[in-house]
């Protein structure tokens, strides 16, 4: 104990030392800056001044996020405020466009928020009378004080229309050019604000106030941003829907890839309808109208039919006529994401083909396809994929002394760094892992281009928009330090996506995956029971080959199942029926769940592709605490708290170089703010969900189509009348969130080195800036303590957010050295008491670059210090990069967490490794060489199973050649023991949910014993798990 405070003063001495060098140049910082007034200062006096928060009474925070633009128009700025005080917490999100505040995202709000003035009023409840909050009072107060804030009279304006709004009741009503629509549904109410004229709306240019339980949720404020350049209405719905046929008709679009593309026309237009009348951003037009692109213009949404599905599944177009010139803005191709019936698929003499010769797909998606504000839309996604996040603590003040001696050490270390390969310890990396699939369906080549077979199932603009949006993800993947691949396209081939699984799920902690494929499922696959259903997504190749079905080109249910062990927290598989939970499809039985429990478990098949990735059935209704084995059926409202969240279609899916409902951006750019938010900001799957949905829609996601319901298919006009029922789904398109969504994508690594300090004449930190980032790219910090006793060096990093977690550096040390190593974490910077120590007793003697397991540290810190310390010999570390790994949200299970042993003959080693509620890489082995050796590990659960439960062990046998025989006991008392299930022969050599069985009466102990029965025992285990 002594010893460590001596560790813990040495570092504090250290730590004033820097906190004096930064005070002072914070000081002149701040005399330099004293007349601007940042986004972070307009912010807190927003909070303080328009929400009404007491800000005397919490402990408050800011952080500048990372910089994006408006629709690329408009540059914005991010700031996210964590307020806290005795029983009130709240996490709000700011976005400031050219200065002035567009956005407030309210990410979380915990017990009751201190206010400095609220609006009640009297409500009766039996014979008491009880004040509560009286939200369109609220709101109007809100509106008057942000009149005030901001001195523009238009706030009041809108605040005079809430005059006699009652609470709880929808509402619409219109003044001058404003309408007012109220919308009340459990415990929110969400006021909205749109320009309107002669009946067209324009839902671009709004102001919205979203309350849920009475506080602030949400405010939008686009208003200013959108200027109107017409109001003119010259042509009527009639005279639309004719230019829009006519338009029609001449159309013609592209299928294939690269230099393998036809051009498709000659089809038969049918009839049209009015789809909406609204007002358009400039640009959306083929011909931009003015040099402001957020100008709005009256435009007529035209959906024009065809008769049949058309190849690529085009079945209309949705075309935009300006109403005030009579030109067509832009046309576009509608493409259903299922297969139509066979009965309404064009044949070639319905169409025409014409080749298209050595063009590649960009120059015909650029020509042919992409509308203005979809290039500026992809130019946005470039402008964020450039940008890096511009955090408050940047002060790079290393004072370099001179350190002979030292520096010719390092630059030997550092050489031998830079020419040493890359190697990690053990079986797993301490990383996350992110697999990006889609198919291109190449196996369909329908025509012939004069050269080569062209596709005929997807059309060269929605492959296009599935290759720019698959490479984005990946980038936000990879910036947030995940080990990233994306296979999209000719990587995504069956076998090859089935190896992607089991291997991330064998290597790593944490995989998430994305999908963009055709979906549904099929029967009678290559050794399935005649009839039997199974939900599949298709490789790139798909199960349509030259005309023909093949079932088996689509990747499985029970084929994901059995690569599966629960590693994949994050699942987004964007293909119809994904989600899909029914008792049955069409004819077919398709309920969730393992079809042959009967059998024995490497013979079972899963159905349901939320189950296959998960291992977790899906809930009738939605709950927070589903029964064990389940999961939430909507994560979004009832999040589980458990550690996977999916995401899917139940029914048909949106395709992404398509809007979702009439003119609105695209469902790419939609999901592309979602990856960026979710992998840029520390925030959870919902709140990315909200931000993306308030950023392209101006309302949650709750609120959106996307969580509502989507017309997958549009109405679609043949034999003389409107048909609105699609092929093969029934119901509206949704996105299903399942499980917990309130898991975060995000990775905590060190996103700023913030300073560095040393002390000793032989002590010092050479290229600091090397800690930085979540991959390992071969560029160390190097702090060394070579010299007296006492030598010290450290090195401070900025984790981003806020932390918490188990911590690994990786690193190495110099040849001869075992090198003392300190990590201590703070979730404030500048005060030495609120530094915690995670380990002062870590040595490090390994030689080659891995990672080193620092420890568990269960608060929330924001800054990590790393000390080399000379105390019994000189030390040196060279790191690549800190990480922290997020402890999962607990489900209601049991899992050892203290175990015993017990040998006879036979050994256990690492036993503790068997503790814990899932499985990290480290695992305990119990040896058994010789017959009648035996070893038992005796695990005491965290807490009584009562009634009993399942028991399932996450484990498998070491390679070799072993026959693991394997029986598992279990005991409420330690002395009585019963067995579970049978004696198992473990031969697996890769680590898998071993299924036990079930036992019916409580235990708290649980039993693992191998023997030696004329065969060798090696058993791997890393976890228990009850459930």
């Amino acid at each position: 104990m002594a010893k460590n405070s001596k560790n813990k003063l040495l570092f504090m001495a250290l730590l004033l030392t820097v906190l004096l060098v930064s005070s002072a140049y914070a000081t002149l910082a701040s005399t330099v800056n004293a007349a601007e007034i940042t986004a972070q200062e307009k912010g807190f006096a927003i909070l303080n001044e328009v929400v009404g928060l007491d800000m005397e009474n919490y402990d408050t925070a800011s952080k500048e996020g990372a910089q994006d633009s408006y629709l690329g128009v408009v540059p914005q700025e991010n700031v996210r405020y964590t307020l806290e005080s005795n029983g009130s917490k709240i996490d709000a999100l700011y976005t400031f466009a050219n200065g002035k505040l567009r956005m407030v995202n309210v990410l979380e709000n915990e017990g009751s928020p201190r206010l400095t003035k609220s609006a009640t009023k009297p409500v009766q409840l039996g014979n008491k009378t009880i004040q509560v909050i009286d939200v369109p009072e609220t709101a109007k107060v809100f509106l008057e004080d942000y009149q005030t804030y901001s001195g523009n009279p238009f706030y009041g304006d809108l605040a005079s229309m809430l005059e006699n709004v009652e609470a709880n009741e929808n509402l619409t009503k219109t003044v001058g050019n404003v309408k007012l629509e109220v919308t009340v549904s459990e415990g929110s109410t969400v006021f909205r604000w749109t320009y309107t004229i002669n009946g067209i709306d324009a839902p671009s240019k709004c102001v919205a106030i979203g309350y849920k339980n009475g506080f602030l949720k949400y405010f939008i404020d686009n208003w200013d941003l959108y200027k109107i350049g017409s109001t003119t209405v010259n042509i009527s719905e009639q005279e639309a829907i004719d230019i829009a046929m006519e338009r029609a008709r001449g159309f013609s679009w592209n299928m294939g890839s690269d230099n393998e593309s036809v051009k498709i026309s000659g089809f038969t237009v049918t009839n049209a309808m009015i789809w909406e009348n609204v007002f358009c951003s400039n640009m959306y037009a083929d011909t931009p109208r003015s040099e402001d692109p957020l100008m709005l213009y009256p435009m007529r949404h035209v959906w024009v039919s065809l008769d049949k599905f058309y190849p690529g599944n085009v079945y209309g177009f949705n075309v935009y006529v300006w109403t005030d010139t009579g030109e067509v803005c832009y046309i576009n191709e509608r493409v259903s994401t299922l297969d139509p019936p066979t009965d309404l698929i064009a044949t070639d003499a319905d169409f025409t083909v014409e080749s298209i010769n050595n063009k590649a797909l960009v120059e015909i998606a650029k020509s042919n396809s992409l509308p203005f504000t979809w290039i500026v839309l992809f130019a946005f996604t470039i402008v964020m994929l450039g940008t890096v996040p511009v955090w408050l603590l940047r002060n790079r003040s290393l004072l370099k002394r001179p350190v002979k001696i030292g520096g010719i050490l390092l630059c030997i270390l550092s050489s031998s760094i830079l020419l040493m390969p890359v190697w990690t310890v053990g079986a797993v990396e301490y990383t996350r892992r992110a697999l990006i699939w889609g198919s291109e369906s190449t196996g369909d080549t329908s025509f012939w281009n004069g050269s080569a077979w062209v596709t005929g199932r997807k059309t060269a603009d929605e492959i296009y928009r599935q290759r720019v949006t698959s490479n984005a993800i990946k980038n936000y993947f990879i910036d947030d330090g995940y080990d990233t691949d994306n296979y999209q396209g000719t990587g995504s081939i069956k076998a090859q996506i089935l190896y992607n699984i089991s291997n991330a799920e064998a290597n790593y902690n944490n995989v998430a995956v994305v999908d963009f494929d055709h979906g549904v499922g099929n029967t009678n696959m290559t050794g399935i029971p005649v009839n039997e259903f199974h939900y599949m997504f298709e490789d790139n190749e798909g199960t349509k080959i030259d005309g023909e079905w093949d079932v088996d080109k689509g990747v499985y249910d029970y084929e994901v199942y059995k690569e599966t062990s629960g590693d994949t927290f994050f699942a987004f598989i964007n293909t119809c029926m994904s989600a899909c939970i029914d008792d049955t499809v069409g004819d077919y039985n398709s309920t969730q769940g393992i079809v042959n429990p009967n059998d024995p478990p490497q013979n079972q098949r899963a159905r349901g592709m939320p189950f296959a990735w998960t291992h977790r059935l899906v809930t009738e209704n939605p709950t927070t605490t589903p029964p064990s084995g389940y999961m939430s059926c909507n994560g979004y409202t009832h999040p589980d708290g458990d550690i996977h969240c999916y995401i899917g279609c139940p029914a048909g899916s949106a395709a992404l170089d398509q809007t979702i409902t009439g003119v609105s951006p695209l469902y790419a750019t939609w999901l592309e703010n979602f990856f960026w938010y979710a992998l840029s900001f520390d925030i959870s799957v919902n709140a990315a969900l909200d931000e993306a949905s308030l950023r392209n829609f101006d309302c949650l996601f709750g609120e959106t189509d996307l969580a509502t319901g989507f017309t997958a298919i549009w109405p679609q006009y043949f034999d003389g009348y409107w048909h609105y029922s699609g092929p093969g789904v029934s119901g509206p398109g949704t996105l299903a969130v399942y499980g917990n969504g309130n898991v975060h994508l995000y990775e905590y690594f060190v996103h700023d080195y913030v300073d560095a300090t040393w002390y000793g004449y032989y002590a010092g930190v050479d290229n600091p800036d090397g800690i930085e980032g979540g991959s390992n790219d071969d560029s160390y910090a190097v702090l060394y303590a070579i010299g007296w006793y006492g030598d010290q060096a450290v090195i401070f990093g900025s984790i981003g957010w806020e932390a918490t977690g188990h911590i690994y550096l990786y690193g190495l040390t110099d040849y001869g050295y075992n090198s003392h190593v300190l990590v201590y974490v703070s979730n404030t910077w500048g005060n030495w008491e609120n530094w915690d120590a995670v380990n002062e007793n870590l040595w490090v003697s390994q030689t080659s670059p891995g990672w080193i397991d620092v420890g568990t540290y269960a608060g929330k810190f924001r800054y990590i210090a790393v000390v080399v310390y000379a105390d019994q010999a000189p030390s040196i570390l060279a790191v690549d990069s800190v990480l922290v790994i997020p402890s999962p949200p607990q489900s209601e299970q049991y899992w050892v967490y203290e175990a015993d042993k017990y040998e006879d003959g036979g050994t256990v080693y690492d036993l503790d490794y068997i503790n814990g509620s899932y499985h990290d890489g480290n695992s305990a082995t119990i040896y058994a060489p010789d017959y009648p050796d035996r070893a038992d590990i005796i695990g005491t659960l965290n807490e009584e199973v009562v009634g009993g439960g399942h028991v399932y062990i996450y484990g498998c046998s070491y390679p070799g050649g072993y026959l693991s025989d394997m029986y598992v006991y279990v005991s409420s008392n330690y002395q009585d023991w019963y067995q579970v299930g049978s004696m198992m022969t473990i031969t697996a050599t890769s680590p898998y949910w071993i299924d036990v069985g079930t036992y019916g009466s409580s235990f708290r102990y649980v039993r693992i014993v191998g023997y030696d029965s004329h065969n060798s025992v090696r058993l791997v285990l890393d976890c228990v798990r009850v459930t």
